[in-house]
């Protein structure tokens, strides 16, 4: 029975799904087409079994066999789940300016329909206690240091993904002991995978949208045929013809807000950044 040996944890809207991808290209890591698996978190009572199928294809190749589910490191319990089960797993975190974090993940949801109504920012702050949650990068490294070593916690940095991308990959292969020479093509490397969208104009569409595909990458083939139908350009249409006028911006205020509602400091990432935790540095984290 395969199960992996690195996981990416999250959090969400920190481009995991363009790591994903980029990884899938390199020979000796594998990851499962479908990105997302939440057996530690959703779908756990399927059983071991049932999430070691999801590696059954990585051969002797693969150095690193792992997957992507950006929702582990904030649910309750989940990183106890991985430690029992996974000791000896590496841990992969990214992390970004936690307030664009919370904002960008707030904007995803007004333009998914995930909101009774439309929120402000700040109503959502205070109704939506994930938000919250997922930049609390404190709380994220103090659970994830109490139950896996430093050597095995990796924390990548957003922005350097986005300023010198090669040079943060270089880090993660060596990180998960994979050959550092490898180039994912650049069609990948430039691809924007979170785009942003104005809210919805029918939240109901939006609705079906996302049940419809979350239903069919749970089905046998059903990642292939969304690939498919983003390939034909038919999702992307049908998001256009369904955005509104309005658009979300941060202001300021929300800012210092969300600032105040994270408890005044956070997590601010060390220009040193490449290899463990310890180089995250906590500084008290001023409004711009």
């Amino acid at each position: 029975m395969t199960l992996p040996n690195f996981l990416i944890i999250g959090p969400p809207r920190c481009a995991t799904t363009w790591l994903h991808a980029v990884l899938r290209t390199h020979p000796e890591i594998f990851l499962p087409e479908e990105k997302q698996l939440h057996f530690f978190d959703r779908q756990f009572d399927k059983g071991i079994a049932w999430y070691a199928s999801h590696f059954s294809k990585a051969g002797p190749k693969h150095k690193a066999i792992g997957e992507v589910t950006p929702d582990y490191v904030g649910t309750p319990g989940t990183l106890e789940r991985i430690s029992k089960n996974l000791p000896n797993v590496q841990i992969i975190l990214v992390y970004r300016d936690p307030i664009d974090r919370m904002f960008n993940h707030y904007a995803l949801k007004i333009r998914s329909g995930s909101y009774s109504g439309t929120p402000s920012f700040i109503q959502a702050m205070e109704s939506d206690a994930m938000l919250l949650r997922d930049s609390r990068y404190d709380n994220h490294l103090k659970r994830c240091e109490s139950l896996f070593p430093k050597k095995s916690i990796y924390i990548a940095n957003f922005q350097t993904f986005q300023t010198s991308p090669t040079d943060e990959l270089h880090h993660i292969f060596t990180f998960l002991g994979v050959s550092t020479e490898h180039t994912p093509p650049s069609a990948i490397m430039n691809h924007q995978y979170a785009k942003d969208r104005p809210p919805s104009k029918s939240k109901a569409l939006s609705t079906v949208m996302r049940t419809t595909r979350v239903l069919l990458e749970q089905m046998p083939g059903g990642n292939q045929l969304v690939r498919f139908l983003r390939g034909t350009g038919l999702i992307e249409q049908t998001h256009r013809l369904n955005s509104s006028e309005m658009k979300l911006t941060l202001s300021e205020h929300d800012r210092e807000v969300a600032l105040e509602q994270l408890g005044g400091a956070s997590f601010h990432l060390s220009p040193k950044i490449g290899s463990t935790a310890s180089q995250i540095i906590k500084t008290i984290a001023a409004p711009r």
